[in-house]
């Protein structure tokens, strides 16, 4: 597999990612003939290309190659355009290889590897980390990684570590990615450097490698200059990490049409933190397609209106994101706790909600931006002590940001 494709698929399917699935509200039609949706030809060009290896693949369900390069392309669909379908099409490409297995998530009873390839169950492992089974997830890496060296698991398993705050095993994970792209790993042992009490020696190392860049696939561009953008905006260097947002923008922006929905969310959260909520919206007004992009444009327009600014577009993007959340949680979806808590915290200013939903995700992600929600909202909902576990982890990781540090002190000024 080419690196960019690995990179791709490995950073949207990680913790990184900010996108929840589209979907449309519940409703059930009175007769089996009514049409729900037609679906018109696509103007992606991505799209068609799908559409057409589907078609191949049908023909050839068995053929590994056909169904692991399909699943790809279904599963970087899915995160870059929000739809859920993607990730199904992507699911129905795998089965074959997992007719009859167990699809829980304990590793027990889940069916053992034996001669599946490598590339299937590396993406049978990419979706299971996407509904945030996490547990299965692990259970195909770990048996995949036992029994060969595959480049693409290894970064997926690093980043699986990672969204659930176990930064020290990531870096041997981040290591052995060495063999395959020293590029990869340098990128995940900064990542993960960073959030173990060495964050300025994390920026300082992919520094070291940014003149290297100009000849990189555009998903590990975009990714070591989003992470030296996030670390210095943890660190309070707010002047370089507007600087290097920006740059990674412009690199986004040269690369083509397709748009990085965790760079504009990361980079829109600085904005919010430095007091731009009208650089927000300017930001990613064409982007809210994308659910983590339009919580971030709802976001900006409460702080505008808490401001006095007129804000006629906040009611419709608030029951939108309401809809969105309700229909996700129908299809017993679990994957939208984080965004739901940003959504109770910063629009609808139910703190006591927005603790509930906090928490309950902190069980599951535990990155920088997960901390933040839990110190937030239990500062804000006036039971500081319910973040207790959180404050641990801070200081068992030495996690240097300024911010958090004081949304970890409670105190009635960071309520």
């Amino acid at each position: 597999m080419h690196r960019s494709a690995l990179l791709a698929l490995v950073l949207a399917s990680g913790g990184v990612g900010v996108a929840l699935a589209t979907t449309m509200m519940s409703y059930l039609p009175a007769d089996d003939e009514v049409v729900l949706e037609l679906l018109p030809l696509s103007r992606d060009a991505k799209v068609r290309e799908l559409h057409q290896l589907r078609q191949t693949l049908t023909a050839q369900p068995h053929d590994a190659a056909l169904a692991a390069d399909y699943a790809r392309r279904a599963i970087a669909l899915g995160r870059s355009q929000s739809d859920p379908r993607f990730y199904g099409y992507a699911a129905a490409a795998l089965a074959p290889w997992f007719v009859g297995d167990d699809g829980a998530s304990n590793g027990a009873t889940l069916a053992p590897i034996g001669d599946k390839p490598a590339d299937i169950v590396w993406l049978q492992a990419t979706l299971m980390q996407q509904r945030h089974d996490f547990d299965g997830a692990m259970h195909w890496l770990d048996a995949l990684l036992q029994r060969e060296e595959v480049g693409p698991a290894r970064l997926t398993r690093a980043s699986l570590l990672l969204v659930q705050g176990r930064q020290r095993e990531a870096v041997r994970d981040c290591a052995a990615l060495a063999r395959h792209d020293v590029l990869a790993a340098t990128t995940c042992g900064a990542l993960a450097a960073s959030l173990d009490g060495r964050a300025v020696s994390a920026l300082a190392a992919l520094d070291t490698i940014m003149p290297q860049l100009d000849r990189a696939p555009v998903e590990q561009r975009l990714w070591t200059l989003t992470l030296a953008a996030e670390i210095a905006s943890r660190l309070d260097r707010t002047d370089e990490a507007t600087q290097r947002f920006e740059r990674a923008l412009a690199a986004m922006r040269s690369a083509g049409p397709d748009r990085d929905a965790y760079l504009l969310a990361a980079y829109a959260d600085h904005l919010l933190d430095q007091g731009q909520p009208q650089a927000v919206a300017a930001l990613l007004h064409d982007d809210m397609r994308v659910d983590g992009l339009l919580l971030r444009v709802a976001i900006a327009e409460r702080r505008l209106q808490q401001a006095g600014v007129a804000t006629p577009s906040l009611d419709l993007h608030r029951q939108q994101l309401q809809a969105r959340f309700d229909a996700v949680r129908l299809r017993g979806d679990t994957t939208h706790g984080r965004e739901e808590a940003m959504f109770a915290l910063h629009v609808e200013s139910d703190a006591t909600r927005a603790l509930s939903l906090a928490l309950a995700n902190w069980q599951l992600q535990r990155e920088p931006i997960d901390a933040r929600l839990v110190l937030e909202a239990a500062n804000a909902a006036g039971e500081p002590a319910a973040a207790a576990p959180v404050r641990q982890w801070l200081r068992d990781h030495a996690i240097e940001d300024p911010l958090l540090q004081r949304f970890a002190s409670p105190t009635p000024g960071n309520r």
